[in-house]
């Protein structure tokens, strides 16, 4: 989010010829914005790559994932494949937003019960706001449909998410993100959950990270812990 300059936990399109890796322990994904040439963090593994400007082609993967229940199961987690278009972008100091769009479809790889064994497939709207004081905020909405294992069809869900930056001090920033979803199983309940946390920038192409996240109502986990780093290639 934000702009050239911005907090690197924004959801960027990368300039052409440009790619981003994140990878983050127990993940708990901060919102996407529009806006360009950040590092994002988003994934406990994404691959990023500028096929065009204002376009970015994205790969979020969970190779392996380990979930303790009644039981411990290990297996292949969920792997995502989707495209950025930032179709509006804002000049420095503009009052409008910068816009983009991300369709994405999550593939059938993550059986029961680490995932559904489903196909996936939504759309969300990117907003990304530049505010007084250095302040930021990005806005996204839109909409999934989530595959039912244990009966047919696809359920349509809702998701939001609101997430305020703000650069803290040289290369450190901090943000706060409310995310809402709505059930994604028919016998399910929708969920609202808040994370807060920091962001260090290294160095131009490199960052660490670390939020801590908690549910406020719903099925989310408890408590969660994400600490990871970014790192970009390229010009």
């Amino acid at each position: 989010m934000g702009g050239a300059e911005g907090p690197l936990h924004g959801d960027d399109v990368l300039r052409r010829a440009l790619a981003a890796v994140a990878l983050v322990a127990l993940a708990a994904a901060p919102a996407c914005g529009a806006n360009d040439d950040v590092i994002d963090p988003d994934r406990p593994e994404t691959l990023r790559i500028g096929i065009a400007d204002g376009i970015e082609l994205r790969v979020d993967a969970e190779p392996v994932v380990r979930i303790d229940n009644s039981r411990e199961e290990t297996d292949v987690g969920d792997f995502t494949l989707g495209l950025k278009y930032r179709f509006l972008a804002t000049p420095e100091g503009a009052w409008w937003p910068a816009l983009a769009l991300n369709p994405f479809v999550k593939l059938p790889t993550a059986q029961e019960p680490i995932g559904s064994g489903e196909t996936d497939a939504g759309l969300l709207l990117l907003a990304s706001f530049g505010l007084p004081s250095d302040f930021a905020l990005d806005v996204n909405a839109g909409a999934v449909l989530v595959g039912q294992s244990r009966s047919s069809g696809h359920l349509v869900q809702a998701r939001a998410s609101a997430s305020l930056s703000r650069r803290l001090l040289g290369g450190l920033s901090g943000f706060v993100e409310l995310a809402f979803a709505s059930r994604d199983t028919r016998e399910g309940r929708d969920g609202l959950s808040v994370q807060t946390g920091v962001i260090w920038r290294l160095t131009r192409d490199f960052a660490l990270d670390t939020a801590v996240s908690t549910s406020l109502a719903g099925a989310a986990p408890d408590f969660g812990v994400r600490a990871g780093f970014s790192v970009r290639f390229g010009r």
